[in-house]
């Protein structure tokens, strides 16, 4: 069991009241994992920037994986819907960031690309990607 600290509310005469933390099951956390990667069918769209989205970005070792990690979250999986979002609308792009392995991400986040990889030096400041961190802290 967890403690409020003094002054969050609970008992008014000044005690700690205990209060009973939420425990979540190993179904439940992959339950949701599987649900926030869209690999469930009722998840699933075919729309490249929304499944970019949903998991920041997509990661990839080579060319490939980055049209096979779409295409699994893809209620009708394309190469030609995948390779249309890349080069044609342009609604996500390919870039290198750290160690140079590939990522394909919505124009929005890939513009936080560099410095998130800048911050991650020995001293450097927070990330500047609260937004982002925010957003996904939130989802459900």
């Amino acid at each position: 069991m967890a403690c409020r600290p003094p002054g969050a509310g609970g008992r008014s005469d000044g005690q700690n009241a205990r209060v009973r933390t939420r425990r979540i099951t190993i179904a439940e956390r992959r339950a949701r994992l599987a649900r926030r990667h869209r690999l469930l069918p009722s998840t699933r769209t075919d729309d490249v920037a929304e499944i970019a989205d949903s998991l920041v970005a997509l990661h990839s070792s080579d060319p490939a994986s980055v049209y096979l990690s779409a295409m699994a979250r893809m209620r009708h999986p394309s190469v030609t819907t995948v390779e249309s979002a890349l080069y044609e609308t342009r609604s996500v792009v390919r870039f290198h960031a750290m160690r140079r392995t590939l990522w394909v991400a919505t124009p929005e986040v890939a513009r936080l690309a560099p410095r998130l990889v800048h911050d991650q030096a020995p001293g450097a400041r927070a990330p500047p990607v609260r937004g982002v961190a925010r957003r996904q802290r939130h989802r459900r």
